[in-house]
């Protein structure tokens, strides 16, 4: 990632930048060890770039003057806007976000999503034991995406349709995987392929090696009804039962003496031209009946019904135990009235049907529609119910329901949601539970928790700093005001930061017709204008067309007043001036009042040099001193600033003083001049010029 960018500015209490302050950055709550510094230009700006991520703290000094600005310290934010917003971990860490409803009070409220290092990303639930967390949900990356999992332990409920519009649909379990349908209707079930005339269904077991009756490697079992393989068309090997697994492998539908196999009088014989075909055997052991054909290259095995029209013309049926197919290829089953019936005891209970060269899989008697396979795509008309369904590629659904509540819309879970990426919400996100909170950070550092009623608390570092919405109108953020929260001695700071080339942000905005104000204000106490109630308001009025700094009187009368003011289409700045003696010409050493003229006072009333004391100021400390003692010039402790009103008074009054002294030497030079004239005229009149 790029070098993580710490910057800000630096200034006096009376607004002037401070060049050369020594800006240190360091490990948060540490103080010994200075990770980067960096010092403040003339314009009091400084910037830190590191590069590694982490929490620190910024520490400032000027003079004597330090102050900190912590990681910890609370940010209230009206807006906050940003392009990424990363939960990150620490080196080797996981990053964890946890989302805890009610409180956390009971088992089940809080869920966890956990992003461990390498990648593999768990949404956990403590449904089982309070602040414990199960995983219901793990995604495991690789590099190639279609070797990526997803796993669910539990059941994954869909109460819709899944669209796998992928080349293959893959559904691991290290269990049972199960296709039930309750519905008691032709093609309850249907498997379909539809994709051409080299299209095949398979059921294939690539490991078990069982052919003991009822625990075949494939079992194709009928508890009640029976087992039909059909084929309507008019070919040689129309049905075929086929085994290709090896030398060993066998078929077995046994007559080892006969030798005829003329149609009618063959040696084994499965024939009904009207009637029925009964194969049976009382041997109670393996391989009782064995369908066996081992006379030649070109021999067949034909189960022939050349004349039935009813759906059982040929039946492969078993009273107790189970009816296996296995074949070492493919096992055809071919029905030319485009309908594979599944009975149960002969009861219908599902269908797979061919409908217009696609597989329809039915279910129940009344043939309802369970799934349709159109080419790689299949459509699912009602819930599935699996422990992990997996695609290697996208689950997508056209569906266009609207979500108005936690049961509705075209995509449902009962569980939670996990995402590994961005996720992108095209309209509302809403979080319907009274006491929801949207959390963020490895230990949940930033929340948004609605309060149960009108309003939400937006909580920043977990303690001792929040912003709270309160008000009669609820949450209406644009009606109500936004405290900044804490306790104690914690600092409250609004900070915004900026890096790279962004820009650091707080705009106050009016209606290009609007005439009310825009301000920022600072407040002491309560703000009436009091000892220690100071109140200072800075913004534009909209009504009057100029910004301003507007100050409390500190006389209790609560009288506003602008200090200066800025008007719209104007450069120059207008100081507030509510001076009324502002002569210098005279002072009192005692309590420093001046007047223009000698007065009698506490102390020595005498005449006071304005123009020599302006000189003087920056090089005496006394005369300096005395600047302060008459208003003029502002000393707290090592700082030292300018009264506006008091300075420019006393600057008008050194004016005039030289002004004065001015006069005096022109008069005096013009005697001077009336001398030497006088002087030059007698010269002249002695020389006779």
């Amino acid at each position: 990632m790029p070098n993580h960018l710490y910057s800000g500015y630096v200034f006096n209490d009376a607004g002037t930048p401070i060049n050369g302050a020594v800006v240190h950055l360091y490990a948060r709550n540490d103080t010994a060890t200075s990770l980067a510094n960096t010092t403040t230009d003339a314009n009091g700006y400084w910037a830190i770039s590191y590069a590694t991520a982490g929490r620190y703290d910024i520490e400032i000094t000027s003079g004597d003057s330090k102050r900190r600005i912590k990681y910890d310290d609370s940010v209230q934010l009206t807006t906050m806007e940003a392009g990424t917003v990363s939960v990150r971990g620490y080196e080797g860490q996981p990053a964890v976000l946890y989302m805890i409803a009610d409180d956390g009070d009971d088992a089940g409220d809080e869920w966890k999503i956990n992003v461990a290092d390498g990648g593999v990303l768990t949404l956990g639930n403590d449904n089982a034991s309070a602040g414990t967390y199960v995983a219901h949900l793990t995604m495991t990356p690789h590099a190639t995406i279609t070797s990526s999992s997803a796993t669910f332990p539990g059941i994954l409920d869909v109460n819709g349709s899944v669209d796998w519009d992928v080349t293959e649909v893959k559904v691991d379990s290290s269990g049972d995987i199960d296709l039930v349908s309750t519905n008691d209707a032709a093609a309850a079930i249907y498997l379909r392929e539809n994709a051409g005339t080299s299209g095949t269904i398979k059921i294939h077991a690539d490991q078990g090696t069982s052919v003991t009756e009822g625990a075949e490697s494939i079992n194709i079992l009928s508890d009640a009804g029976g087992v039909g393989i059909r084929s309507t068309a008019n070919l040689a090997n129309a049905v075929n039962i086929t085994v290709d697994g090896g030398t060993t492998s066998t078929i077995t539908i046994f007559n080892d003496q006969g030798t005829t196999a003329t149609e009618g009088s063959a040696s084994i014989q499965l024939l009904s031209d009207v009637g029925g075909i009964n194969v049976k055997s009382g041997l109670n052991g393996a391989n009782a009946i064995l369908l066996t054909a081992d006379g030649g290259t070109s021999e067949t095995i034909v189960i022939h019904a050349d004349q039935g029209t009813g759906t059982g013309s040929i039946e492969l049926l078993s009273d107790v135990g189970g009816i296996e197919l296995d074949a070492g290829t493919d096992i055809i089953l071919d029905a030319g009235g485009a309908d594979i019936f599944l009975k149960d005891d002969g009861t219908l209970f599902g269908t797979l049907t061919n409908s217009s060269g696609e597989l329809v899989i039915k279910s129940s008697s009344s043939g309802t529609t369970a799934a349709t396979f159109i080419g790689a795509n299949v459509t699912l008309a009602g819930t599935v119910g699996s422990g992990a369904i997996t695609s290697t590629g996208i689950i997508k659904t056209d569906d266009t329901t609207e979500a108005t509540s936690a049961t509705d819309g075209s995509l449902q879970t009962d569980g939670g949601l996990s995402v590994a990426k961005d996720a992108i919400i095209g309209d509302d996100l809403k979080l319907l539970s009274d006491s929801a909170v949207f959390a963020m950070g490895a230990g949940s550092d930033f929340t948004i928790t609605h309060d149960g009623s009108t309003a939400a608390t937006i909580d920043i570092g977990g303690s001792g700093g929040s912003i709270t919405n309160i008000g009669a109108s609820g949450n209406d953020w644009t009606a109500n005001d936004i405290a900044l929260a804490g306790t104690g001695n914690n600092h409250r700071n609004l900070i915004i930061t900026s890096t790279g080339a962004y820009n650091a942000k707080l705009g106050l905005y009016l209606e290009a017709s609007g005439t009310a104000q825009s301000i920022i204000e600072f407040k002491q106490g309560d703000g009436g204008g009091t000892a220690n109630n100071h109140r200072y308001i800075m913004g534009y009025d909209g009504t009057e067309g100029y910004f301003k700094l507007l100050s409390l009187d500190t006389d209790g009368s609560a009288t506003a007043s602008d200090v200066f003011r800025v008007y719209d289409g104007n450069g120059d700045m207008r100081a507030h001036d509510d001076w009324v003696d502002d002569y210098f010409d005279y002072v009192c050493d005692g309590c420093h009042k001046h007047s223009q003229v000698a007065f009698d006072c506490c102390g020595i009333v005498s005449w006071h040099d304005d123009v020599m004391a302006l000189r003087q100021m920056g090089t005496d400390p006394s005369v300096m001193q005395r600047m302060v003692d008459m208003g003029v010039m502002v000393k707290d402790g090592d700082w030292t600033g300018i009264s506006l009103q008091g300075a420019h008074h006393f600057s008008w009054s050194a004016i005039w003083q030289n002004r004065q002294r001015m006069d005096g030497q022109y008069a005096a030079f013009g005697v001077w001049i009336d001398a030497v004239d006088e002087r030059l005229q007698r010269i002249e009149k002695a020389i006779g010029v």
